[in-house]
């Protein structure tokens, strides 16, 4: 039931930021970045990440997984260092608007999320699969 409360949580604040990101969106704003560069990218990274902590979770008991636990570490670094280096470059600030104001938190829960996840998986790694 906690799992339950605890996700139902996180499709709240996610949502939330969203619903401010639409709600605040009058179509005469710069977009914070190309769509099909940087972040076109980030999804590959995180499809591949999702992809490879699926397949560790299904063959865990192989003394190889290891190898897929190890690659989705990469690959959320990888989407990390490309959201850093995303960050650095997009010239509007937060004070800008309400608008990037919520896009920047959204995007900054995720960026959070995905480096936690990381960690966490790298102590899982560290301390043995």
């Amino acid at each position: 039931f906690a799992f339950l409360v605890f996700i139902l949580s996180e499709v709240i604040a996610f949502g939330s930021l969203l619903v401010c990101c639409f709600w605040f969106d009058n179509n005469s704003f710069i977009s914070l970045s190309s769509s099909l560069e940087i972040p076109f990218l980030g999804c590959f990274l995180l499809l591949g990440s999702s992809i490879s902590i699926t397949g560790f979770h299904h063959i865990m008991p192989w003394s190889f997984s290891w190898i897929l636990l190890l690659l989705t570490i990469v690959l959320g670094m990888g989407f990390v260092l490309l959201q850093l280096f995303e960050f650095n470059e997009v010239f509007i600030n937060l004070t800008d608007s309400s608008f990037y104001a919520s896009c920047f938190c959204t995007v900054g829960l995720h960026f959070i999320h995905v480096f936690l996840g990381v960690i966490g998986l790298s102590i899982i790694i560290f301390l043995g699969v």
